[in-house]
């Protein structure tokens, strides 16, 4: 989404676009390797596209504090943050707003997951929120680096606006203004805003530690 504004695409163009990253994707996949995704599998095609740096709707997060912290820091010239989200609250959150009832644990729910971001993927639609996905096949820097990413429902709008609609979240919580407003060289600041999500800020000198 971001991407695409910056290139000054109109939002009702995007999941066009989207569609057509997939179908260009999907005829030379396999000018890159022996493996390639299936036609009918475009989430994996979008982890693959994300993980060889192409634009796509998902955003990268990671099981792993410590991969979070490094991915912050990485080139940062001033303090970072790292958001963390529980998953569980997210999970209810998401069986909630859209109705689901007995998902079958965490496998039954992940395998859920990619069926609806599929239901989704182009077309346009008004529903903000955020879908988990585990790729069913992981890179081996997306296995090394315990990756999962959230997929924002609605491609039109930030995924700020997507998260904060998942998990009822003030909007202002966001805000890039805030994320110095806590910690110092010496300590980790955090707020707390609800159970369901925390911004660790990671002052700028840890770099160096």
């Amino acid at each position: 989404e971001r991407e695409a504004r910056r290139l000054g695409l109109p939002p009702h163009a995007y999941a066009d676009r989207e569609q057509l990253m997939l179908h260009q994707f999907a005829r030379r996949a396999h000018l890159h390797g022996d493996r390639r995704p299936a036609d009918t599998d475009a989430m994996e095609s979008l982890a693959l596209i994300q993980h060889h740096g192409g634009s796509t709707r998902l955003l990268d997060f990671t099981y792993s504090f410590y991969v979070a912290c490094f991915f912050a820091l990485e080139g940062a010239e001033h303090d970072a943050a790292v958001w963390i989200v529980n998953l569980g609250a997210l999970r209810r959150a998401i069986a909630a707003r859209l109705g689901i009832t007995g998902w079958g644990g965490l496998v039954g729910f992940s395998k859920w997951s990619l069926v609806r971001c599929m239901e989704v993927l182009g077309r346009a639609t008004t529903d903000s929120g955020i879908v988990l996905v585990d790729p069913y096949h992981m890179s081996e820097r997306l296995a090394a680096q315990q990756g999962l990413f959230l997929f924002p429902l609605s491609i039109e709008a930030a995924f700020e606006d997507n998260l904060t609609a998942a998990l009822d979240l003030p909007s202002a919580c966001f805000a890039d203004e805030t994320i110095h407003d806590y910690g110092d060289s010496d300590n980790f600041g955090m707020e707390v805003f609800v159970p369901s999500v925390m911004k660790v800020v990671l002052p700028w000198e840890i770099r160096a530690v």
